[in-house]
């Protein structure tokens, strides 16, 4: 089962049963059809399809984006222009969440019967956006931050910078902690950071309507809701300060002026990398605020439309959704994927390597113009085909 997700040859899986160390192809598929029947039992009994690896009583993020698969053109064979919706659980060390039942799997049906997912999932509705504008509502909370973590952690990066420069002065090539990640990932194993338990992730089954479409939006965050289980240093002193030192020599000099600039840039960047890596949801919010008024400068208007708004909302979590807060203010809005320090990632970056699984080797690439097929591999094969990636992943 697990050579044939990751290869999906059947000419492998049949040499393979022919000198004894596999099953048959067909059995294979027969199997394949009876656990993915199954799950749409499953998926029918819950009233909801929710892939069977996911937990009850675990929070749970999840990420929408469009998958495209496109080799020559629109019109190609086995393109995919779609939509796929990843959902991340994050177990704590208090609460690893509950184990649902699993469905006894009955080989009775010929291997290319696989019963269709509810149409309530299937079938995107149509939506008509209002005529009037939309009002934004008001939030009685705080929605800017004084970056009171902000200015901690810059020190923390002067610090990273004063490391290299003192390694480099040394000559000492054999450090293993000039690099920023390093340097971090030491600081973080020195402080006995508690190392969180790993996070579930899991797949949906795709769609085919594209993700930028009103429709699709809509029904994909109604499909998300039902996916909740019950979730819920000192500085020495100077005569002047190095700020102030600073913006004397940015007055002095336009060429420093610059480069001042450009590595506040930089290291506002490095903060943000820096809060995801740590899961550091308070320093988040603040590196975000610092990088609003640079996404306007440099004439990013995407950015600059909906970067501020983002930050109002997750401001806005303490009044509107106090748990979700609670569970943000834990690490749970990043993904855990293995156990080193200093290694969590964004959500949008953990979808982003669930795709990467789905059209890789294995994968639905060559299914997209068989719904059965697609299906199968969708509810069935894709356990199989995430659970060997992923075992590779932590090996390497």
């Amino acid at each position: 089962m697990v050579i044939h997700a990751e290869t999906r040859k059947r000419d492998l899986v049949d040499k393979l049963y022919n000198l004894g160390l596999s099953i048959s192809y067909d059995r294979v598929m027969n199997i394949s059809t009876a656990m993915g029947n199954s799950i749409c039992e499953m998926f029918k009994d819950d009233d909801v399809v929710c892939p069977a690896k996911l937990r009850c009583d675990v929070f749970t993020t999840a990420a929408v984006d469009n998958i495209d698969h496109n080799p020559s053109s629109t019109s190609a064979k086995g393109s995919l222009h779609g939509t796929a919706i990843s959902l991340f659980q994050h177990p704590s060390q208090d609460n690893y969440g509950t184990v649902r039942a699993m469905t006894s799997i009955i080989e009775n049906v010929k291997r290319d019967t696989i019963k269709p997912l509810p149409e309530r999932y299937s079938v995107v509705p149509p939506v008509v956006l209002p005529k009037e504008p939309t009002a934004i509502p008001s939030v009685d909370s705080l929605l800017f931050s004084e970056c009171g973590f902000f200015s901690g952690a810059q020190q923390l990066e002067y610090r990273w910078l004063n490391h290299v420069r003192q390694e480099i002065e040394d000559d000492d090539t054999d450090n293993k902690n000039v690099t920023w990640s390093a340097f971090h990932a030491n600081l973080s194993q020195t402080h006995a950071v508690e190392v969180p338990p790993l996070d579930i992730s899991s797949v949906l089954p795709l769609f085919q309507e594209e993700a930028k479409s009103t429709a699709m939006i809509r029904h994909s965050m109604t499909i998300i809701k039902e996916q909740y289980l019950d979730t819920v240093d000192d500085q020495a002193e100077n005569t002047i300060s190095f700020e102030e030192w600073k913006e004397r020599r940015g007055i002095e000099s336009p060429l420093f002026h610059f480069w001042s600039l450009t590595l506040k840039l930089e290291l506002i960047i490095l903060i943000f990398v820096r809060s995801l890596r740590e899961g550091n949801f308070n320093l988040y919010k603040d590196s975000l605020t610092m990088l609003i008024p640079w996404v306007f400068a440099l004439d990013h208007p995407n950015y600059a439309r909906w970067l501020p708004i983002h930050v109002r909302d997750m401001f806005a979590l303490d009044t509107i959704a106090p748990s979700i807060a609670t569970e943000f203010e834990s690490g749970h809005f990043v993904v855990h994927k293995t156990h080193s320090t200093f290694s969590a990632i964004a959500i949008d970056h953990a979808h982003e390597q669930n795709n990467k699984l789905v059209k890789g080797e294995g994968g639905v690439i060559g299914l997209t113009e068989n719904a059965s097929q697609l299906l199968r591999w969708m509810v069935c094969v894709q356990k199989w085909h995430v659970q060997s990636m992923n075992s590779s992943y932590h090996k390497n």
